[in-house]
């Protein structure tokens, strides 16, 4: 049975896990555990102390590295060097301690855990949340052999992410359809949400907004001093009377946010899934975006949104106008597509049942 199985999440220490942090892999960790928590599935969150309260966190120390510090530690690049081998101490006696009575799902962007893991032969699965040439997915390909690289039991989050990748299944992300709410209306405006950071391609949106005669709303707020001389240069200069910036947007406001004409989604990388995606669609917010990465995975053309060719900014505003041009029944199915898509294909629930299937596989093989 899949609630005899303990599960151990091991997350992340640099953030606080929680519902409405800004980080995706934070979220996963938080909707992931509470519905491991809603299935009377023995499990055990390993994460900071400063998470949001779930029944089965367990701290391994009591305040995120990044939470824990000032604004000016942070501001210094050097200074992450140092928090990276505190992280990699409490990473490294954590594995120490782990016998092989539990499954390790390790959710998070550090390859020593993992590597330590491996070694020490315990039962565990890992979830890819960045592009796999990331340095420490790439760093445990060069440690590990064929067969080493075989028990980490890779998870890839999207095809597009993993198709060079040693991987052992395919699951995509899901969000709560619970705490994100559908709505047949929208504002007439266009939004856009995300870190204030290059690879995000916020100015793409803005210009595409200003050409096409639309209303945007940004959402999002510099976390350190590189992502503020960003936010400075590149997009505060393009805020106009039709551009409004929002900030960071909280949990108990997500819905309404996104109750907008559409989503414009535009990354300037690969992106590996795009969970801001599958959120505004959950409120039944078509999503216009770049087909890069694993866009075209959740975004069906003209069903759900509308896909642009990579980096080019009239494709966006074409979107835009042919979302303008749509009847008003038209529009309407639109939005009920995109709720739909996402109950049927890219809920919490298919992704957690996807999880407990694959958690069962791998207890089996290790008992």
């Amino acid at each position: 049975m899949a609630n005899n199985i303990p599960v151990s999440i091991i997350s992340n220490i640099f953030n606080p896990v929680g519902s409405g942090v800004a980080g995706g892999l934070e979220v996963f960790n938080y909707y992931l555990t509470k519905e491991l928590e809603e299935r009377s599935i023995d499990t055990k969150l390993f994460a900071s102390g400063d998470s949001e309260k779930l029944k089965s966190l367990v701290p391994i120390l009591e305040k995120s590295l990044a939470y824990s510090q000032t604004k000016e530690f942070l501001a210094v690049p050097w200074n992450y060097r140092k928090m990276t081998v505190v992280e990699f101490g409490i990473y490294t006696k954590f594995i120490q301690e782990q016998k092989n009575d539990r499954l390790i799902h390790f959710s998070l962007v550090n390859f020593l855990p993992i590597y330590l893991a491996v070694k020490k032969n315990l039962p565990m699965i890992t979830t890819i949340h960045m592009p796999v040439d990331n340095k420490h997915y790439q760093l445990l390909l060069e440690l590990l052999t064929p067969e080493e690289i075989k028990k980490a039991n890779f998870i890839g989050i999207s095809n597009a992410q993993a198709k060079n990748f040693p991987v052992r299944k395919i699951i995509h992300n899901g969000v709560s359809t619970n705490d994100f709410k559908f709505s047949s209306t929208a504002r007439k405006s266009y939004v856009w949400e995300g870190r204030i950071i290059p690879e995000k391609g916020c100015p793409d949106a803005i210009k595409a907004a200003e050409k096409a005669g639309v209303t945007l709303e940004i959402g999002g707020e510099p976390k350190n001093t590189m992502e503020e001389e960003f936010f400075q240069k590149e997009i505060k200069p393009l805020i106009k009377e039709n551009i409004l910036y929002k900030g960071f947007i909280t949990k108990d406001i997500q819905s309404d946010f996104y109750a907008a004409r559409a989503l414009i989604f535009t990354p300037k990388w690969d992106e590996p899934f795009g969970l801001i995606m599958t959120e505004a669609l959950a409120c039944g917010t078509p999503v216009i975006a770049y087909d890069r990465g694993a866009t075209s995975e959740i975004i069906q053309n003209g069903v759900n949104g509308f896909l642009v060719e990579k980096d080019d900014i009239e494709g966006l505003v074409q979107a835009i106008q042919k979302i303008e041009k749509m009847s008003e029944n038209d529009y309407l199915i639109m939005r009920q597509n995109s709720r739909r898509i996402i109950e049927e294909n890219f809920s919490f629930k298919k992704m957690t049942d996807e999880y407990i299937k694959t958690y069962q596989e791998i207890w089996q093989e290790n008992n």
